[in-house]
Parts: structure tokens; sequence; C-alpha cells
């Protein structure tokens, strides 16, 4: 069957768009995903926003419907980044290069993988260096360039309170390379810095750049 493709992005709006679904004839025929691009900390940890590794920002609802599929929870570590390859799957789309995400569609069709590791980088407002995340179904390694690194057992501490780095030093030399077969992170992070500098510079400088304030989106290239 050809199915169409929908996402959603809030409670609210999955509601509409279900109903929506129903009402025109199209529920049997649609895939339906409820996702996020990142979590929000609402006062975990005394923090508020996005700007860190630990799941509350790090962590997306991913749901994913299929037109007479089994309903059950995926066992694997999945990114948005399976998601993309996802769609192109979905619509039989090609393109080339090589990329690290995998369909959500074959994940699903094999059995669990809770060594799969999932990554994420932070190099935004309010870092002054770069940190990276990698984790698996049970452990996550959170890799802060110039400072101590974290290791949390999400199975026993989900809400990563403890920090097994020093106490698990072979568990956490695991992590450490998975982490280096995606990304060496001293290299990653000074690129990042020289470029955010480089951006500055392009705007006249730091006192130049302050006075422009926070634009609410990136603006369109001019031409």
């Amino acid at each position: 069957a050809c199915y169409h493709a929908l996402c959603a992005w809030t409670d609210h709006n999955a509601g509409r768009v279900l109903r929506g679904l129903r009402e025109s004839g199209f529920a049997e025929n649609t895939v339906v995903v409820y996702a996020s691009d990142h979590g929000d900390n609402a006062g975990a940890r005394g923090l508020w926003g996005k700007s860190n590794l630990y799941e509350e920002s790090a962590a997306v609802p991913l749901i994913v419907s299929v037109p007479g599929g089994r309903t059950g929870v995926c066992g694997t570590p999945v990114s948005l980044l399976d998601l993309s390859e996802m769609i192109m799957d979905h619509f039989n789309a090609r393109l080339d290069g090589e990329r690290p995400g995998r369909s959500l569609y074959k994940i699903m069709a094999e059995p669990d993988d809770p060594e799969r590791a999932v990554f994420s980088e932070y190099h935004a407002a309010g870092a002054v260096s770069g940190a990276f995340m990698i984790r698996d179904k049970r452990w996550k390694r959170i890799h802060y360039c110039g400072f101590e690194p974290e290791l949390f057992d999400l199975e026993s501490d989900p809400e990563e309170t403890v920090n097994l780095d020093a106490k698990l030093p072979r568990q956490s030399a695991r992590m450490r390379r998975k982490l280096l077969s995606v990304c060496d992170p001293e290299k990653v992070s000074a690129q990042a810095l020289a470029d955010q500098a480089a951006l500055v510079e392009s705007f006249g400088g730091r006192e130049a750049a302050l006075k422009i304030g926070a634009p609410g989106a990136t603006p369109a290239p001019e031409s």
C-alpha cells in the first residue's frame, strides 16, 4: 500500500490529527509519527531550557503508528537520525552518501539491540566547551571537554543522580570507546569554538555582535 506520511509534535495537535484522519477516511493508510526535537528541563536539577545532555533535555518521545502494525516498545536505542532514514525508506527515496542513521522500519523488524549506541553533542548558548553524550539502552556517558565525565546507569538510576565514572572505570572506558568511534571530542569542540569565533568576527566582533540581540530564528539568505 502507498501510505501518506505525517508528523505531529504536541498532544493537542496529535489529537486533532488523529480525529482529522478518522473523519477524512485516511486513518487506515497514514503513518503517524509523534516526536520532538528536544526535551526540556522544566525545573529539574534547578535548570530550565534544554542546554545540557541529561535525559530531561536529550531524550524525546518517539512513537510510530503504522496501519496494521503491532503494538510494542522497541528495546533498541534510536534517534531522530533514524527517523529521517525511515522517511526516505517510506517513500522509497534515495540519498547519496553514508549516514549514521538506520530506518526505524528496519530496526523495528529486527530483534532488540540494547548495545546500540546513540549520540548527541552540544556547543551552543551557555557552553564554555563541547559536551558529548553517548548512550546505549542501559549506560550513558557524558564527555565534557576540560571537565570530569559522567557515567550513569539508566536502569538503576533513571534520574541520573549518581556519577559512576570513578567507581566503574572499565564501563566508562567501554562507553568512551563507543564515543571515539563516532568522533574525536576535543577536535570537534575546538572546531565548533573556532567556527563560532569566526561567526562573531563576521558581525564585526564581540561588541558589535552583542548589540544585535537574539533573533527569533535564523535569517533567510539574502540571495
